[in-house]
Protein backbone atom coordinates (compact mmCIF):
# COMPACT_ATOMS: atom_id res chain seq x y z
CA UNK A 1 0.00 0.00 0.00
CA UNK A 2 2.87 2.37 0.51
CA UNK A 3 4.13 1.94 -2.78
CA UNK A 4 0.59 2.73 -4.50
CA UNK A 5 0.41 5.75 -2.16
CA UNK A 6 3.96 7.16 -3.30
CA UNK A 7 3.11 6.45 -6.76
CA UNK A 8 0.17 8.59 -6.53
CA UNK A 9 1.86 11.31 -4.83
CA UNK A 10 4.86 11.37 -7.25
CA UNK A 11 2.11 11.66 -10.15
CA UNK A 12 -0.59 13.79 -8.38
CA UNK A 13 -3.68 11.53 -8.67
CA UNK A 14 -5.92 10.14 -6.53
CA UNK A 15 -6.93 6.86 -6.05
CA UNK A 16 -10.43 7.13 -7.64
CA UNK A 17 -9.12 7.53 -11.02
CA UNK A 18 -7.15 4.48 -11.48
CA UNK A 19 -8.96 1.81 -13.17
CA UNK A 20 -7.25 -1.16 -13.52
CA UNK A 21 -5.32 -3.09 -10.57
CA UNK A 22 -3.01 -6.30 -11.34
CA UNK A 23 -1.03 -7.79 -8.45
CA UNK A 24 1.52 -10.21 -9.18
CA UNK A 25 2.72 -12.06 -6.11
CA UNK A 26 3.15 -15.41 -4.96
CA UNK A 27 2.33 -15.02 -1.14
CA UNK A 28 -1.02 -13.24 -0.72
CA UNK A 29 -1.76 -13.42 2.47
CA UNK A 30 -5.42 -14.88 1.47
CA UNK A 31 -6.69 -17.05 -1.32
CA UNK A 32 -9.24 -14.69 -1.69
CA UNK A 33 -10.33 -12.17 -1.84
CA UNK A 34 -8.01 -11.21 -4.13
CA UNK A 35 -4.90 -8.70 -3.10
CA UNK A 36 -5.58 -6.52 -6.06
CA UNK A 37 -8.88 -6.01 -4.13
CA UNK A 38 -7.45 -5.66 -0.73
CA UNK A 39 -4.93 -3.08 -1.65
CA UNK A 40 -8.03 -1.34 -3.56
CA UNK A 41 -9.91 -1.30 -1.05
CA UNK A 42 -7.36 0.31 1.85
CA UNK A 43 -6.29 2.77 -0.80
CA UNK A 44 -8.99 3.82 -1.29
CA UNK A 45 -9.37 2.77 -5.76
CA UNK A 46 -13.18 2.18 -5.39
CA UNK A 47 -13.74 2.41 -9.20
CA UNK A 48 -10.76 0.20 -10.13
CA UNK A 49 -11.11 -3.75 -11.11
CA UNK A 50 -8.22 -5.68 -9.63
CA UNK A 51 -7.04 -9.43 -9.95
CA UNK A 52 -4.07 -11.05 -8.76
CA UNK A 53 -1.12 -12.84 -10.88
CA UNK A 54 0.23 -15.69 -9.62
CA UNK A 55 3.69 -16.34 -12.19
CA UNK A 56 6.38 -16.33 -9.20
CA UNK A 57 9.47 -14.77 -10.17
CA UNK A 58 8.12 -13.90 -13.45
CA UNK A 59 5.34 -12.87 -11.92
CA UNK A 60 6.00 -9.10 -12.41
CA UNK A 61 6.94 -9.20 -15.97
CA UNK A 62 4.04 -10.69 -16.38
CA UNK A 63 1.61 -8.48 -15.06
CA UNK A 64 3.40 -5.86 -16.61
CA UNK A 65 2.82 -6.90 -20.28
CA UNK A 66 -0.83 -7.45 -19.25
CA UNK A 67 -1.39 -3.88 -18.06
CA UNK A 68 0.28 -2.37 -21.36
CA UNK A 69 -2.23 -4.60 -23.42
CA UNK A 70 -5.16 -3.35 -21.29
CA UNK A 71 -3.70 -0.10 -22.18
CA UNK A 72 -2.96 -0.71 -25.78
CA UNK A 73 -7.05 -2.09 -25.99
CA UNK A 74 -7.77 1.54 -25.05
CA UNK A 75 -10.34 -0.71 -22.40
CA UNK A 76 -8.25 1.51 -19.67
CA UNK A 77 -6.51 5.00 -19.06
CA UNK A 78 -4.48 4.44 -15.95
CA UNK A 79 -3.46 0.75 -14.59
CA UNK A 80 -1.28 0.07 -11.66
CA UNK A 81 0.62 -3.08 -11.41
CA UNK A 82 1.81 -4.12 -8.12
CA UNK A 83 4.74 -6.66 -7.46
CA UNK A 84 4.55 -7.89 -4.02
CA UNK A 85 5.71 -10.75 -2.24
CA UNK A 86 6.47 -12.26 1.57
CA UNK A 87 8.69 -14.67 0.54
CA UNK A 88 9.43 -15.32 4.59
CA UNK A 89 6.17 -16.83 4.96
CA UNK A 90 7.22 -19.83 2.43
CA UNK A 91 10.56 -19.71 2.53
CA UNK A 92 13.00 -22.06 4.78
CA UNK A 93 15.34 -20.17 6.41
CA UNK A 94 17.70 -22.81 7.97
CA UNK A 95 18.51 -23.75 4.60
CA UNK A 96 21.21 -21.53 4.00
CA UNK A 97 21.90 -22.70 0.80
CA UNK A 98 18.62 -20.67 -0.69
CA UNK A 99 17.04 -18.30 1.77
CA UNK A 100 19.33 -15.79 0.97
CA UNK A 101 18.17 -15.56 -2.51
CA UNK A 102 14.69 -14.66 -1.43
CA UNK A 103 13.78 -11.96 0.64
CA UNK A 104 10.29 -9.76 1.17
CA UNK A 105 9.56 -6.62 -1.10
CA UNK A 106 7.16 -4.74 -3.17
CA UNK A 107 7.08 -1.71 -5.62
CA UNK A 108 4.24 -0.52 -8.11
CA UNK A 109 4.08 1.02 -11.41
CA UNK A 110 1.30 3.43 -13.02
CA UNK A 111 0.95 2.53 -16.84
CA UNK A 112 -1.05 5.36 -18.83
CA UNK A 113 -1.66 6.34 -22.64
CA UNK A 114 1.01 8.20 -24.41
CA UNK A 115 0.93 10.53 -27.70
CA UNK A 116 1.01 8.59 -30.60
CA UNK A 117 4.14 10.76 -31.42
CA UNK A 118 6.14 9.19 -28.52
CA UNK A 119 7.52 6.09 -28.30
CA UNK A 120 6.06 3.48 -26.32
CA UNK A 121 8.95 2.24 -22.94
CA UNK A 122 7.07 -1.17 -23.73
CA UNK A 123 7.96 -2.21 -27.04
CA UNK A 124 7.04 -6.09 -27.23
CA UNK A 125 6.89 -9.11 -24.82
CA UNK A 126 7.24 -12.61 -25.10
CA UNK A 127 5.98 -14.76 -22.37
CA UNK A 128 7.13 -18.41 -22.07
CA UNK A 129 6.87 -21.26 -19.33
CA UNK A 130 8.59 -24.65 -18.78
CA UNK A 131 6.65 -27.56 -16.72
CA UNK A 132 9.99 -28.53 -14.86
CA UNK A 133 9.65 -24.82 -12.96
CA UNK A 134 6.46 -25.44 -11.57
CA UNK A 135 6.33 -25.42 -7.49
CA UNK A 136 3.16 -26.68 -6.21
CA UNK A 137 2.13 -25.19 -2.90
CA UNK A 138 -0.04 -27.44 -0.13
CA UNK A 139 -3.26 -25.46 0.69
CA UNK A 140 -4.68 -26.75 3.77
CA UNK A 141 -8.27 -25.84 2.96
CA UNK A 142 -9.87 -24.46 -0.26
CA UNK A 143 -10.99 -20.94 1.38
CA UNK A 144 -9.51 -17.96 3.00
CA UNK A 145 -6.17 -19.14 4.93
CA UNK A 146 -2.67 -18.53 5.01
CA UNK A 147 -0.36 -20.27 2.69
CA UNK A 148 1.95 -23.43 4.65
CA UNK A 149 5.47 -23.47 3.80
CA UNK A 150 6.53 -25.00 0.44
CA UNK A 151 5.63 -28.92 0.30
CA UNK A 152 8.77 -30.17 -1.99
CA UNK A 153 12.56 -29.48 -1.94
CA UNK A 154 12.39 -26.09 -3.53
CA UNK A 155 16.05 -25.69 -2.75
CA UNK A 156 16.86 -28.99 -5.11
CA UNK A 157 14.88 -27.92 -8.39
CA UNK A 158 16.06 -23.98 -7.68
CA UNK A 159 19.91 -25.00 -8.06
CA UNK A 160 19.20 -27.50 -10.39
CA UNK A 161 17.52 -24.44 -12.83
CA UNK A 162 20.28 -22.09 -11.83
CA UNK A 163 22.78 -24.56 -12.75
CA UNK A 164 21.23 -25.09 -16.29
CA UNK A 165 20.74 -21.65 -17.09
CA UNK A 166 23.84 -20.80 -16.07
CA UNK A 167 25.38 -23.64 -18.63
CA UNK A 168 23.26 -21.87 -21.44
CA UNK A 169 25.37 -18.72 -21.03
Amino acid sequence: MHAVNGLSKKRGIGPAVIELVICATTTPDLIFPATANIVSDKVGMKNAFGFDLNAACSGFLYALATGSKFIESGQYKKVVVIGVDKMSAIVDYTDRTTCVIFGDGGGAVLLEPIPPEMESLILSSTAMAQEECICIKKLEEAHSRPLTKLSMPVNIMFIRKVRQYLSLQ
